[in-house]
């Protein structure tokens, strides 16, 4: 299935941004204007679209200064977000406002909106000063002085120089790419000016702003390479550039966002500049990734080295170690091409193996461009230097995503180009390639049927065939009032199976699905039979569900919960593909399925689950006695289980369960010890590209832990220690930005508990990262299995996602 390309839909206006511009902050790059008259204000806007490269660090965004009295706009050193104005003096008494958030923005794969909102006249404190991330409001703030009524905003519009990319034109210098750049003058609006949700995947994205600017107010669309501060609002308010070059115009925009080298997947010895595409290290062989993953398709890029010594380009595979050289260690399913500059030696490195070659010509100099093409729907790899073939293995890929990376030896440097500067930071003049599909700047043209690997191509190649994840997976937090009839809404369709579950206090978890009734609940953390009360659950409804008196688990007066809820097929039917007959509630566009069958007492049985699609998870409880959970993963296999309601280790004992067969696309077996004469009930899922993912990583003990790649923004995520005696993990946000996230256990009745680094998880607009050290995340060398549920990186009609 092919979808429409951004242009010939109507997805984003005519005029949607397609430049972007570059700030490295090693260039000591900005932007600058003195406002030569103008006066206080009680109102602006601020509005931009923003991409980072560097993180752990200040780095400014805005900056006003006349000796004590500032604007700072600006990322701190601790990720977080911080808008302030002071009036001169010391200490919080000198504020006309002051918000920073406690969410932290580490995203560097996707793009962020931001916009500031000033009106000092409304009558309402809390209404005068508003931070929105992604279109919605950041109200969960470390810092929140806002200004007394009618307050003015000093020196913001009078007569003072104003700089975008650093502090005071020396410090605090920011690292990334900004676009859509606006500033109204006089002028207080909100999100919905400048962006809108797709009305089909709910992605916030790029709406064109046709009002008024006030006096001093811009535009800066950075369209015009000559004059990269041009104002197109048509007040004529340009700036000019400092240490920027025709060369940092890039093609990376909010409407279609390009790849780079991911910095949080990216071995700490490398360092990474120029937008995340300059790559160099001090020590030898280990990898920095790119951000964006394809699972088919034929994708192109291209490095230049600018600094001289041993370098590998090639691809890698989401298993891939960045401790390792892509091409190192056996059953990595990477390769590299490596290149050296003392001879005309160049290997082949492929699962730990290096096959030499020395035929001539295949040493490499500064100035000369690998290439790399990537044909995932062919299971092929080309190498090229200088446009000339050196290499094509085939056959060698596992099945699973696969994105470009490099490596390097003792200070070489590489500038990649995934599409968006064919210049390499200026390294080279472009020579305007782009891709079939009209997309990227490349030196030189990509083989034919070959792209960027950008959201727009994407959305055509990869054909996503969920949009909007909350349509089939939803999650609700909601305050008890120990009342009969206490309906709760907002999951946005009617849910087949409902997870609940109080943050606060030692209750049950409750358990709730089509197929057994809603009066039937279950606990995760415990092995008890089946519990019926029909006024403790009392229905399943069209946006959400109605909850009773009689059970304190889920209905406490003012007590907080949170409902995790799935969407199936909202009806039951037979199923006769197994060995006995199953009644299955089925959505095989979502890959989920609720099924409940009758064991026979004697024997293995087969049961159909209705999918259609090999499962990937399935958890089965025995409903009519005290039996454990058991868990089959594809991570581990069906020679092993674990149990949902413990904390052990995965065990070949729990292989009984699954009789050592692997489900099919039609059933899933239970051996002798799982088919006893009781009732059971199945949650199966099958992965579904853009939605859900099943898989493991390995932890490394660190803070700076594993980054795990989805493919999708996650909304949900269970983790669990295979190979130790750890607690199962879902965190637990608040809101959608990254901020304080707590911990819940399947198997525990606890509430929620703060992890010792808290957030302990990152969610990203294409994975997760872990955060801490703690075993239950993230032991070292500890291997662990997650299930995940999310919102698509980019859209049917290429919008991308938004970062988190």
């Amino acid at each position: 299935m092919t979808f429409p390309i951004l242009g010939g839909n109507s997805a984003v206006s005519a005029d949607a941004q397609a430049n972007s511009l570059r700030f490295n902050d090693n260039d000591s790059a900005y932007l600058s204007r003195t406002i030569s008259s103008g006066s206080d204000i009680t109102k602006f806007t601020y509005s931009f679209w923003v991409k980072r490269s560097t993180l752990g660090s200040n780095r400014r965004i805005i900056s006003n200064t006349t000796s004590s009295k500032q604007l700072y706009i600006r990322f701190t050193n601790s990720d977080t977000f911080e808008a302030f104005h002071t009036a001169g003096g010391t200490g919080s008494s000198s504020y006309v406002f002051y918000l920073q958030t406690t969410a932290k923005f580490r995203d560097v794969s996707a793009w962020y909106h931001i916009l500031i909102k000033f009106d000092s006249t409304q009558s309402t404190e809390a209404d005068r000063t508003k931070i929105y991330v992604n279109g919605n409001q950041i109200t969960d703030l470390e810092d929140n002085t806002q200004p007394s009524q009618n307050e003015v905003a000093q020196f913001i519009n009078t007569g003072q120089r104003q700089d975008i990319g650093t502090y005071n034109q020396s410090s605090e210098y920011f690292d990334g790419y900004l676009a859509e750049f606006h500033f109204l003058d006089s002028i207080s609006l909100t999100p919905t000016d400048f962006g809108e949700f797709d009305s089909t995947s709910g992605i916030w994205k790029v709406k064109e702003y046709t009002g008024s600017y006030g006096t001093n107010g811009y535009k800066l669309n950075f369209s015009d390479s000559g004059s990269l501060g041009a104002d197109s609002s048509g007040n004529g308010n340009d700036f000019t550039a400092s240490n920027l070059a025709s060369t940092d115009q890039m093609l990376d925009s909010p409407t279609n966002n390009f790849a780079t080298i991911n910095s949080i997947n990216a071995s700490s010895v490398i360092t990474i500049s120029e937008g995340n595409l300059r790559t160099t290290a001090v020590s030898a062989w280990y990898s920095a990734l790119g951000t964006i993953y394809a699972t088919s398709g034929k994708w192109y890029f291209e490095s230049v080295l600018t600094v001289d010594n041993w370098v590998m380009v090639g691809v890698a595979p989401t298993s891939q170690d960045i401790n390792l050289n892509p091409g190192g260690g056996a059953g990595t399913k990477s390769m590299a091409l490596v290149f050296s500059t003392d001879s005309s030696r160049g290997d082949i490195t492929y699962n730990n193996v290096n096959s030499a070659y020395t035929d001539g010509g295949h040493g490499i100099n500064t100035g000369d461009i690998i290439s790399v093409a990537l044909d995932l729907d062919n299971n092929n790899v080309k190498f090229y230097k200088n446009n000339t073939q050196l290499y094509n293995l085939s056959n060698l890929l596992s099945d699973e995503p696969y994105t470009f990376g490099v490596s390097h030896y003792n200070g070489s440097a590489l500038v990649s180009n995934f599409g968006q500067d064919g210049t390499f930071a200026g390294a080279k003049t472009a020579q305007g390639n782009s891709d079939g599909n009209g997309y990227g700047d490349f030196y030189y043209a990509p083989p034919s049927g070959y792209l960027a690997l950008c959201t727009q191509n994407l959305a055509t190649e990869l054909s996503p065939t969920i949009d909007d994840g909350s349509d089939y997976f939803n999650t609700v937090l909601y305050t008890g009032n120990d009342s009969n009839g206490h309906g709760i809404t907002g999951v946005g369709f009617q849910p087949d199976w409902t997870w609940i579950k109080a943050r606060t206090d030692v209750r049950s978890h409750s358990l709730v699905d089509i197929n057994r009734g809603a009066g039937k609940i279950l606990s995760s953390h415990h092995t008890s039979a089946e519990y019926t009360d029909t006024t403790a659950f009392a229905s399943f409804d069209s946006d959400g569900f109605t909850v009773g008196t009689d059970y304190a688990y889920i209905n406490d007066n003012s007590h907080n919960y949170v409902a995790w809820n799935w969407l199936a097929s909202n009806t039951t039917a037979s199923n006769t593909d197994g060995s006995v007959t199953s009644t299955v509630s089925a959505n095989t566009t979502a890959g989920f399925s609720i099924v409940t069958h009758t064991g026979t007492g004697s024997g293995s049985t087969t049961v159909g689950h209705g999918l259609g699609k090999v499962p990937a998870m399935i958890i089965v409880k025995d409903r009519g006695q005290a039996r454990s959970w058991n868990v089959y993963h594809q991570s581990i296999g069906n020679n092993s289980g674990v149990n949902l309601n413990g904390t052990g280790a995965q065990s070949g004992a729990d292989s009984g369960w699954w009789n050592n067969t692997t489900p099919t696309s039609s059933v899933f077996t239970l051996g002798t010890y799982a088919n006893e004469s009781s009732n059971y009930v199945s949650y199966c899922f099958a992965e579904i590209e853009g939605y859900s993912k099943f898989g493991s990583y390995t932890g490394n003990g660190s803070t700076d832990g594993t980054f795990v790649h989805t493919g999708f923004k996650p909304a949900f995520v269970l983790i669990k220690r295979t190979d130790g005696g750890d607690h199962w993990n879902i965190p637990v946000f608040t809101s959608d930005a990254n901020g304080t996230v707590n911990t819940l256990s399947p198997n525990l009745s606890n509430a929620e508990r703060t992890m010792e680094q808290n957030p302990a998880i990152d969610y990203y607009s294409n994975g997760f990262k872990i955060r801490t050290s703690d075993a239950n995340y993230n032991g070292n060398g500890g291997t662990y299995l997650y299930m995940a549920f999310g919102h698509t990186f980019v859209d049917s009609n290429g919008n991308p996602n938004t970062a988190r």
